[in-house]
């Protein structure tokens, strides 16, 4: 059960870290904090954050639907992870 929860929590800090970097960076460029987040540098830790949130999530949940939706969620955002990085 510690396993389970510290991948959805890990993934959760990975995504705080990703926000807290780019508004720094955002703050010394003296730019958008929009503009950074929505860069290719910025969507690789971002979908990893993400799939171990959900994983996590899915992994220490007790309803099989919770389960089913985190997982699929999951999925769908490696999917999504697969196709931006495929057309490098």
């Amino acid at each position: 059960m510690i396993i389970r929860n510290f991948i959805w929590i890990f993934g959760l800090a990975i995504i705080v870290a990703v926000f807290s970097y780019y508004d720094f960076i955002a703050q010394q460029r003296k730019t958008n904090m929009l503009t950074l987040l929505l860069s290719r540098a910025s969507a690789k830790p971002m979908l990893l954050g993400s799939i171990l949130a959900v994983t996590g999530i899915g992994l220490s949940a007790k309803s099989p639907w919770l389960t089913a939706a985190a997982i699929a969620m999951a999925l769908g955002i490696g999917a999504a992870a697969f196709i931006l990085y495929k057309k490098r």
